[in-house]
């Protein structure tokens, strides 16, 4: 009877912990999409070691989000303008997934929608490029497919600018408008990239 009398009771306490949090989201409805933009935020930051803004998110978090003005700043800041920026990006993705252990998050991200994007590709007098200071994968070269990044990566109405340096004694600049496509990142490469 006493172990009944406590199953009871822990139902009441769970029952009235769901009504606090449902309460507490109904008066504060964005506070789980606030919470999700400062964790990406701070990740991306920690991730490429330089300043990120990211605006208003929205979306279901299970299945995908939508991100509002999202830039990464030059390595010297934003005072020295953004390297990565989008107007909106949609991330899809598969949390269940991730949770039930089928994929890890990686791989849960089944494509990526950029609009109005902006991506300056710098390559210095050495040969490096500003991207691989970004990005960079360390990964094993090889990963089960479950555990690699590969999504559909599309861009809408976006621009890139190319600057090259050192070539010749000169710097060469380009600027690529509009660019529209896609492409799918390759599961065969060693960190998932073609």
């Amino acid at each position: 009877m006493r172990y009944l009398l406590r199953i009871i009771l822990a139902l009441i306490v769970l029952g009235l912990a769901a009504v606090l949090v449902l309460a507490f989201l109904s008066v504060r409805p964005d506070f789980l999409q606030e919470r999700v933009r400062d964790v990406l935020a701070q990740q991306l930051a920690t991730q490429s070691k330089r300043q990120v803004q990211i605006g208003r998110v929205s979306g279901n978090l299970l299945t995908g989000i939508r991100v509002e003005n999202l830039a990464v700043a030059d390595e010297r800041g934003f005072q020295h303008g953004a390297v990565v920026a989008a107007q909106t990006t949609v991330i899809k993705y598969d949390l269940l997934a991730v949770l039930h252990g089928r994929l890890k998050a990686p791989a849960s991200i089944k494509q990526i929608d950029l609009t109005r994007a902006y991506l300056l590709v710098n390559r210095n007098a050495t040969g490096q490029l500003n991207l691989e200071k970004i990005f960079k994968p360390k990964l094993p070269a090889h990963l089960p497919p479950e555990e690699k990044f590969q999504p559909l990566i599309t861009v809408h109405d976006s621009v890139v600018d190319v600057v090259a340096e050192g070539v010749a004694g000169h710097t060469i600049r380009a600027r690529l408008t509009p660019v529209n496509g896609s492409v799918k990142v390759a599961p065969s490469a060693p960190c998932g990239l073609p």
